[in-house]
């Protein structure tokens, strides 16, 4: 416990004494060090996947179980377990495992190895729920809502424990648990990016935690530390479900779904090529040609673009992008129209407008473009 031995100290000084009580109720300290090692060999082996070290990007995130409300929200709960072993670069890793082990072994300690890890994943799981709560539409990760869990369950184990904690103890732990607060807080609203709303949920959560696990510093309340941990199981297997089931509809992917629309626009312009050829060297006729834009380009651009309309009345969406992006959508299909009619009838007038239309869909493009 070198936390307590920063100046020489007699052998009866009280921090000492708090500090063998410690040893003597856990021995060893188990569950900080294992969970600092997965969090690392996780780390090591995407980056030997090929995720950045630095910046990693959100689809690699996402394919190594990242937490994102389109994902988890429509059945793939088990990422608000892995999002809390992943990390988007080395320093968010760094950071989080620096103030693990500085706050872990205390609490470990206190509340013992089995008391921790159910303290810690209860902590990460309700700082997932809280993050998707918050902003489902973005991604995830890390172990600040376990870690912020445990800083609360420290708080918990002080307000009802205080007569167990040393006056010169009291101090330490008190400007210890308040500098880690503030440095978050202050560094979460300055650094963009920073998943405050896991940092509650879990922190709140730890807190919670903390009241039930806590009990007195001796050897004979040890044999009971099952309940208090099997209280707090039961505590987090009712109250962790009910929460989920009150968590607002999945967004859409809307990165998916602009791939998606991606790979149709290519698609659709390749036809529409091969089409233009096909009439001017007289493969197909007119009538064909119409017949081939209608089903081939003109159905399933339709069916893609309802689709996008339909995302207009989706929580958590860019109304405004979405807007322009579904008008740009039925300007393209209006051009086709008109373009596939004109070659039917003959009609030069309508070709025009239909290249008008295409036109217009392109000035679109590049609005949104320069945004």
């Amino acid at each position: 416990m070198n936390e307590f031995q920063e100046t020489p100290v007699s052998p009866t000084d009280s921090s000492v004494t708090f500090a063998r009580t410690l040893n003597a109720v856990t021995p060893r300290v188990i569950a900080t060090p294992s969970l600092i090692a997965v969090n690392v060999a996780i780390f090591g082996a995407m980056v030997a996947s090929g995720v950045h070290p630095i910046s990693p990007i959100t689809r690699d995130l996402a394919n190594w179980g990242a937490n994102f409300g389109p994902m988890t929200l429509n059945g793939q709960w088990w990422r608000l377990v892995t999002s809390m072993f992943l990390h988007g670069g080395i320093v968010h890793l760094a950071m989080n495992m620096f103030f693990l082990w500085y706050i872990g072994r205390l609490v470990e300690r206190l509340v013992g190895n089995v008391g921790f890890l159910v303290l810690y994943f209860v902590s990460g799981i309700a700082g997932s729920m809280t993050s998707l709560a918050w902003k489902p539409e973005v991604f995830s990760v890390g172990a600040s809502g376990a870690i912020f869990g445990v800083l609360g369950a420290l708080l918990g184990f002080i307000i009802l424990r205080r007569d167990s904690i040393p006056d010169t103890v009291f101090g330490q732990l008190r400007h210890s648990v308040l500098a880690l607060i503030g440095y978050n807080v202050l560094f979460g609203m300055m650094v963009p990016g920073i998943d405050m709303a896991a940092h509650a949920g879990g922190f709140i959560a730890g807190f919670l935690c903390g009241l039930i696990l806590s009990q007195p510093l001796s050897l004979e309340a040890v044999a009971a530390r099952w309940q208090r941990n099997a209280a707090v199981l039961l505590v987090g297997a009712v109250l962790l479900p009910l929460a989920a089931a009150a968590l607002p509809e999945a967004p859409p992917d809307m990165e998916q779904e602009l791939q998606r629309l991606m790979d149709l626009e290519k698609q659709v312009n390749k036809t529409m090529s091969k089409l233009v050829t096909q009439l001017q060297q007289e493969e197909i006729s007119a009538a064909e040609f119409a017949d081939a834009v209608q089903h081939d380009v003109i159905f399933p651009w339709a069916d893609t673009r309802r689709s996008i309309e339909g995302l207009l009345d989706k929580p958590h969406t860019d109304r405004a992008f979405l807007s322009r992006l579904a008008e740009y959508m039925k300007l393209r299909e209006e051009s086709w129209q008109l373009q596939a009619e004109g070659v039917r009838e003959r009609d030069s007038e309508k070709m025009e407008r239909g290249m008008k239309k295409n036109s217009a869909a392109g000035e679109i493009v590049r609005e949104m473009s320069s945004r």
